[in-house]
């Protein structure tokens, strides 16, 4: 008789509950505990596991068992997330292994008969057709190129071949407005689209839920997901990129395992460095970002072979369409220049006065993460300063009314970024070269802490009536 372990996932389904039968060998179980934890009120007998945990460390379960004679007694929806998650390790192994698919061959005959009635242009086709050969994508098209268009083709495509049932699609707030609106302008029946504050959420086909709603209510959500073939969509998935050190990203990854499709949309999946890949990759393929960006690329100064190696494993898991493709006008700006009044011309003499009486003085009294700002008053009177290397000035125009803030030319914040994103889209079809991406500036952060520093100085009024017209400058 083969001695068996047990294992269940909870209803909360991020912890799967292991439980040893009474004839299961003491080395065996150090073995399940050393490689799992011993998370639980009584280890020697059973221990709670993250679901992540396990499934990024199940490659021994096999062999142990083989050489202690145990058995594993999967619970139903526990052994859907084991197969699934083997079925999705083999399907990323090919992936990359034949690479990317470039035709948009197929498209129209996907669609065909479906509820999805828009038009398509030819860069979102081409798009639409590497999409559908993924199981998982990312679609990292600028903005304007028409992603939440494309992705309710996508869906309506999987919807009509039985792989799911259900988009759920986790957003800003500012992003509802354009889900709800292009459901209308690309789908023909309406589906019904719900937003996770409405009363008969769980009668939708299409559910909106904003990135701060998700870990409060991870059980109610998880529970959608988890409840039909879901196809489960990231928008600016760049807000998950603290992965597991951040709230969003724990809460979006352990969604991650019960989702039947994923896709991540964002303009800029990379803000600040390659390491902000690694959450988007894990949602999409969990626990593989280590196997798809290697650890040289995750530096906060990697080389560029390890950007070029990045970018080659990246390049056939995404999509992009550039701002050239879009073949928009060329921008013509109309610079008017207006009087500070009112409110605003008050915080920026406050401002103003701040900064000249410190550097007056000659002491350290600017406010945190602004030292780096020098200030210059009428008559062209600068202060230099030296963080990093940089000689930063703040122009100070009392009689024009505005603040600016420019860079001396023979120096700059810090060293440049590549994008791996633009470098593997390159590779992919030759639209793109590799075009360094300056750090952003840390004068914009000084002078947003300075004027948080000042705000309480100024009267209860002016702050009452702040409230409603600060976020229109800060």
């Amino acid at each position: 008789m083969v001695a068996v372990i047990r294992v269940g996932l909870r209803a909360d389904r991020r912890l799967l509950d292991v439980t040893r039968d009474s004839d299961v060998s003491e080395p065996f179980w150090l073995r399940v505990r050393a490689e799992w934890g011993a998370d639980g009120a009584d280890p020697g007998r059973a221990i709670i596991v993250p679901v992540d945990r396990a499934l990024s460390r199940l490659a021994w379960l096999g062999e142990a068992c083989r050489l202690y004679r145990v058995g594993v007694a999967w619970d139903p929806e526990a052994r859907v997330l084991i197969e699934r998650f083997g079925a999705e390790q083999q399907a990323l192994a090919a992936i990359r292994l034949r690479g990317h698919v470039s035709t948009a061959a197929g498209v129209d005959s996907r669609l065909q008969g479906t509820r999805f009635t828009r038009a398509l242009h030819d860069f979102q086709k081409r798009d639409l057709a590497r999409l559908l050969a993924l199981p998982h994508a990312a679609n990292f098209s600028v903005p304007g190129a028409g992603k939440t268009a494309v992705t309710y083709a996508l869906y309506e495509a999987e919807r009509a071949a039985g792989r799911v049932e259900r988009l759920v699609v986790i957003a800003p707030l500012s992003a509802f407005d354009a889900w709800q609106v292009e459901a209308g302008e690309c789908l023909r029946p309406v589906p019904t689209v719900r937003t996770f504050e409405d009363a008969d959420v769980d009668s939708a086909e299409i559910i909106l839920v904003n990135y701060q709603r998700v870990s409060p209510n991870y059980e109610t959500v998880a529970a959608w997901v988890s409840a039909r073939r879901t196809h489960l969509v990231l928008d600016e998935a760049h807000r998950i990129k603290a992965g597991r050190q951040g709230q969003w990203g724990t809460a979006c990854l352990d969604l991650a395992f019960l989702a039947a499709r994923r896709d991540v949309l964002t303009g800029t999946p990379a803000p600040h460095a390659i390491a902000d890949l690694e959450a988007l990759v894990n949602f999409l393929w969990p626990n593989q970002g280590r196997r798809v960006l290697p650890a040289e690329s995750l530096l906060s100064r990697p080389s560029l072979d390890a950007v070029l190696s990045a970018s080659k494993n990246l390049q056939p898991l995404f999509v992009r369409t550039t701002k050239r493709e879009l073949q928009l006008p060329k921008t013509h700006f109309d610079v008017r220049e207006l009087p500070l009044e009112g409110l605003q011309a008050a915080i920026y003499g406050a401002l103003v006065g701040r900064y000249v009486d410190a550097v007056r003085a000659g002491k350290d009294t600017l406010a945190p993460g602004a030292q780096e700002v020098a200030v210059a008053v009428e008559h062209d009177h600068r202060v230099r300063t030296a963080v990093e290397g940089v000689d930063p000035i703040l122009p100070v125009h009392a009689d024009r009314g505005h603040v600016g803030g420019e860079l001396l030319p023979r120096r700059q914040l810090g060293p440049l970024v590549v994008n791996p994103v633009a470098i593997g889209a390159g590779a992919q079809d030759g639209r793109h070269h590799a075009a360094p991406c300056p750090r952003a500036s840390k004068i914009a952060r000084g002078l947003r802490t300075s004027i948080c520093s000042i705000w309480p100085s100024l009267t209860p009024a002016l702050r009452s009536a702040g409230r409603m017209s600060s976020g229109m400058w800060l």
